[in-house]
């Protein structure tokens, strides 16, 4: 079943909805009853999802499936019965359930993907400005500001461009420091490769733009490695800086 089944995406709204029935001040025993009944499904249609996934990302799965697990075991426990504890509940354990099973979705896209990448030619200026403008998941944890400094305009490289997309806005991701300086993206061409590079780095001159920083799960840099590597993409850590390179036209 592909993770972009109408069955799925239902199946993630209806943890969200649960997510936020959970944490409302009043909702209607029956309505929640009927809902707790919907998550029985969905964790169902979930794990069939995840069982599909491509071999090389053991690692995403094992984790998808563990939440899947914990979300369906809290079903078989009794709802608390005061405001106040249905509340945390809903507020810790469900809220990241919700948002974990929400980013594994989209990295199971992502790896789904991978197995049948679709190159085509284009400008690495334009990949490099547009990947930031990708929304991966269904909920973002924060905003960053990130300068682009395209270096080399003219070059043009070969490459899926809903994987590479990704795989950089993905670095910018984990490039991410809360605390720490703006983020610099920078392009430059060296030994017919072109290498995108991803690095916590602040040029007050420079324009910056807002842009949104994704769920990180235990599997994500693993999922971006070998999603990136099965496109002819090398994607690796060099310090506080993520190195993206990818083949010239």
């Amino acid at each position: 079943m592909s993770i972009n089944s109408g069955r799925v995406r239902d199946a993630l709204a209806a943890v969200r909805n649960f997510e936020t029935l959970m944490r409302s001040s009043s909702v209607e025993e029956a309505l929640l009853a009927s809902v707790l009944s919907e998550i029985g499904n969905a964790c169902a249609t979930l794990r069939d999802a995840f069982l599909q996934t491509p071999a090389t990302y053991d690692r995403l799965a094992a984790f998808a499936l563990r939440r899947i697990d914990e979300l369906d075991q809290l079903l078989t426990q009794a709802v608390p019965t005061t405001t106040s504890e249905r509340i945390a509940l809903g507020d810790s354990f469900i809220a990241k359930a919700s948002a974990d099973l929400a980013a594994a979705a989209e990295l199971l896209d992502l790896a789904e993907r991978s197995q049948s990448p679709a190159p085509i030619e284009l400008p690495l200026a334009m990949l490099a400005r547009e990947s930031l403008q990708m929304a991966l998941a269904l909920r973002a944890e924060a905003t960053a500001d990130v300068q682009v400094s395209a270096n080399v305009p003219d070059a043009v490289v070969v490459c899926d461009p809903q994987i590479a997309s990704r795989v950089i806005a993905l670095a910018v991701s984990i490039a991410y420091k809360p605390s720490g300086s703006a983020l610099m993206v920078t392009t430059e061409v060296l030994d017919r490769r072109a290498i995108v590079r991803v690095e916590p780095r602040d040029e007050p001159a420079s324009p910056r733009v807002a842009v949104r920083v994704l769920r990180l799960i235990e599997p994500t840099e693993d999922v971006a490695t070998r999603a990136a590597a099965a496109a002819g993409i090398d994607l690796r850590r060099d310090g506080d800086a993520i190195v993206i390179t990818l083949p010239l036209h």
